[in-house]
């Protein structure tokens, strides 16, 4: 399943729904850069247990909101001249062009965007099942294809406390916590904030339970209200994280590694992502290269 220099994606609903616990998903199974099915699982949002943190906690207040000046004091991110860094993002500033094809993205931001908007839904988030690269290039290159509108504000949301793949991807870092979090708050085109966390080694899950982690995002999205939140979630199948940050979304898209996931895996982490938000669909990221 060779996919170049770039990682390439398609979206089905039941391309991995295959015979075979050891079977790998396959071009004709999930075709590459041919996005399919899209669609919400359920009409309406799920809601919140009672006096329980949830996907309140990732709450888009609309429409740019009261607080301008928020996306001002955004620390600005350079756009990656490494081409190993730059190989797996679709699109960029003028000069700095990706190299990934921004088609695929396109196609998936405009059928993610129609199934949202169709639901009601505001926080979308993007997951994997196993650890690699998979599900953070797709929430990168899905809010760079969502920013590419000029009108709407995309705020990128990296709850990957312990790996912090999404800044990785532009060969940036956050510091190491001096207490319980530490947060970076950046601005990678006017209208792209990302926003990444680092939790204390170990405490990922812990700390994405927490109501004080859970009111902390809400205020950082509340001033920069943005149109649209594109949530990076931890691996599902590893540990707890993942099962944690779903509960701060409305609904989630499945990305599947074309070199690493099966059937088995994937349809793993379509249940259990299921058994508490709706699965938008499955989003073929062949990262071979």
């Amino acid at each position: 399943m060779a996919g170049g220099d770039a990682g390439r994606g398609g979206t089905d609903r039941r391309g991995t729904e295959q015979d075979g616990a050891d079977q790998r998903p396959t071009a004709r199974a999930l075709p590459s850069g041919t996005p399919r099915t899209l669609a919400p699982a359920r009409a309406a949002a799920p809601p919140d247990s009672a006096g329980a943190p949830g996907a309140a906690a990732l709450h888009a207040t609309g429409a740019h909101g009261p607080d301008g000046d928020a996306w001002a004091t955004l620390s600005p991110l350079p756009w990656p001249h490494a081409a190993d860094l730059r190989r797996r993002l679709a699109g960029g500033p003028q000069a700095h062009r990706g190299l990934a094809s921004t088609h695929p993205y396109d196609v998936l931001r405009t059928r993610a965007l129609y199934a949202l908007a169709d639901a009601g839904w505001t926080r979308l988030g993007v997951a994997q099942s196993s650890p690699g690269p998979a599900s953070a290039a797709t929430a990168l290159n899905l809010a760079l294809a969502a920013a590419r509108r000029p009108d709407q504000r995309v705020a990128l949301v990296d709850l990957d406390l312990e790996r912090r793949p999404v800044l990785g991807l532009l060969g940036q870092t956050v510091a190491a916590p001096d207490g319980a979090t530490r947060s970076s708050r950046s601005r990678l085109q006017a209208n792209l904030a990302i926003l990444s966390f680092a939790s204390a080694p170990g405490r990922g899950s812990e700390t994405l339970l927490a109501p004080q982690f859970h009111r902390h995002v809400t205020d950082l999205l509340a001033g920069l209200a943005p149109d649209l939140v594109v949530v990076h979630v931890p691996p599902i199948l590893a540990g707890d994280a993942g099962i944690a940050a779903i509960e701060m979304v409305d609904t989630v898209l499945v990305a599947v590694d074309g070199t690493q996931d099966t059937a088995a895996t994937v349809r793993g982490a379509e249940r259990l992502v299921a058994a508490r938000r709706p699965v938008l669909g499955l989003f073929l990221y062949d990262a071979e290269g």
